[in-house]
């Protein structure tokens, strides 16, 4: 299950420490088609999540969401951010949620 980009999701991501994320290196480098760039290697990290928190807590799925972010295409902090904080990743697609087991 993928979870959208919304507001919760992205208050999930932004509460993911530094410390949490665990670079991974490509063997072939992936051609990024949305920056027209080749990437070699990424950040990921995982936190608890639950979905459909304005619901019902029987209708609500608690699991863990891993997200992937690619530090290089975002060097530069925008304004008003650190350098080297883990908002300043860029995260793209939709991150997935799978059960906690």
């Amino acid at each position: 299950m993928t979870a959208r980009m919304d507001p919760d999701v992205k208050r999930a991501i932004a509460g993911i420490p530094d410390t949490a994320w665990k670079t991974i290196e490509y063997t072939d480098a992936v051609f990024d088609e949305t920056t027209s760039t080749w990437v070699s290697k990424a950040e990921v990290a995982e936190t608890v999540f639950t979905a459909f928190s304005s619901r019902k807590k029987n209708e609500q799925i608690t699991g863990r969401l891993v997200v992937r972010r690619i530090p290089e295409l975002n060097r530069k902090p925008a304004a008003g951010r650190t350098p080297c904080s883990s908002r300043t990743g860029t995260t793209r697609s939709s991150p997935p949620l799978t059960p906690r087991f």
